[in-house]
């Protein structure tokens, strides 16, 4: 997967650069409090009606099961591409 900038340069970008320009560190340590908040708004959505409730508690649901994955380091978090 390309970078949202990659069309705008002829060159890719420099090793150093991706690897600072990566919040991958912080999405590691904040994932937690990261998928409260999707929780909290794919909740809003079902009662707001713009998802169903079927589809919000299906989206809970992956959410749920992917914050057990990154609890069990089963997931792997990394800056490739």
């Amino acid at each position: 997967m390309a970078n949202l900038w990659s069309g705008r340069f002829e060159k890719s970008m420099d090793k150093l650069m991706e690897e600072l320009n990566a919040s991958i560190d912080l999405d590691r340590r904040y994932y937690d409090v990261d998928i409260d908040g999707s929780v909290a708004h794919v909740t809003m959505l079902g009662e707001q009606g713009i998802v169903t409730e079927k589809e919000a508690s299906t989206i809970r649901d992956g959410l749920e099961k992917i914050r057990k994955m990154i609890a069990n380091d089963e997931i792997e978090f990394s800056t490739k591409l």
